[in-house]
């Protein structure tokens, strides 16, 4: 899995408010007089000189690094100024209107045409589809199961495969090397048996995913593979399988195999697929649910985290659907 990235103190800098470099810059500026000022006279030469060369380096640094301090302060300032004059039209129309501001309408703003689909009207859900939580559905269906953001349906391939008397392991947030799930013995735990890719989407699986998962299976020396996804697979897709040792499972196997559970453990898995936010995708970095942003210059909608800059996890969003 790839590790977030350590934020360097500049990028710190740039996410704090704009005076806290100011006062930085100020305190830099004066570091060589607050040197002299707590610093006791040394009755010794080496100390004497110690104290002189970190005064001297002081003098020589500081109008350097209390200037760069300042850019950075004028910078945030600057940048958090505009954002506020450009948020002000918004709050204003919003007032008129009487309407509630959303707290993450300052992130994104969707356009009016991008209406918000109903579960009823949906024909090929996406991620992101919005499910009342007072309306949790009362069965299973495909439709039901092409909601299904992507994190949590590698969590019902995992229960789902638990069921089927393997030991199922997901693999951490981040990049996984094309194993989201690892599967091994239930009488021996360390034996690894096969490895499975779960994809959450609503388009077929063409023929080159299914390739790139065989080529994952050759490197890591496994002969058996699941491929698991909510939609269906391609024709080359399929004939390719049968070539190898790739096991397909679209949307209605994933299902029969719910449905060959018995009642009460069908439940469960539903009630595990539906707990909370199921549809808002997640932070593939962090873990955190994503929000709705959109680029200012294109107007291209995506899904991007919501402790940006922090975490610059995202992901792309299906263009003409509020999701």
């Amino acid at each position: 899995m790839a590790r977030r990235r350590k934020e360097s103190t500049i990028e710190a800098l740039f996410t704090l408010p704009w005076w806290v470099s100011g006062v930085l810059a100020t305190g830099v500026f004066y570091s060589s007089d607050i040197i002299r000022l707590i610093s006791p006279v040394s009755n010794s030469q080496y100390g004497a000189a110690v104290q002189n060369s970190f005064i001297i380096m002081s003098d020589t640094l500081s109008p350097f690094v209390a200037t760069a301090l300042l850019i950075i302060s004028l910078i945030v300032l600057v940048k958090d100024t505009y954002k506020k004059r450009k948020n002000i039209p918004a709050t204003r129309a919003s007032k008129r209107r009487g309407s509630v501001k959303a707290p993450w309408d300052n992130k994104v703003s969707v356009p009016s045409t991008y209406s918000c689909p109903t579960k009823s009207k949906v024909k090929e859900p996406v991620w992101g589809s919005r499910v009342e939580s007072e309306s949790k559905p009362a069965g299973w269906s495909l439709e039901l199961l092409q909601s299904i953001e992507w994190k949590r349906f590698e969590e019902l391939c995992e229960a789902v495969f638990n069921e089927i008397n393997l030991l199922a392991r997901n693999t951490q947030l981040g990049a996984d090397g094309g194993i989201d799930i690892e599967l091994y013995d239930k009488k021996s735990p360390k034996n690894l048996l096969a490895i499975a890719q779960c994809k959450a989407w609503s388009n077929p699986v063409g023929v080159k995913h299914i390739r790139e998962f065989y080529g994952v299976m050759a490197a890591s020396r496994i002969s058996k593979g699941y491929f698991v996804t909510t939609s269906s697979f391609t024709v080359d897709a399929i004939e390719f399988s049968k070539k190898s040792k790739v096991t397909l499972i679209d949307g209605g196997t994933v299902l029969k195999l719910i449905e060959s559970r018995s009642p009460d453990k069908a439940s469960a898995l539903l009630k595990l697929a539906t707990a909370g936010d199921y549809t808002t995708p997640t932070c593939p970095v962090c873990g955190q649910k994503l929000i709705a942003r959109k680029v200012s210059r294109s107007g291209r909608q995506f899904w991007g985290c919501r402790s940006y800059p922090r975490c610059k996890g995202k992901l792309n969003m299906k263009q003409g659907n509020c999701m």
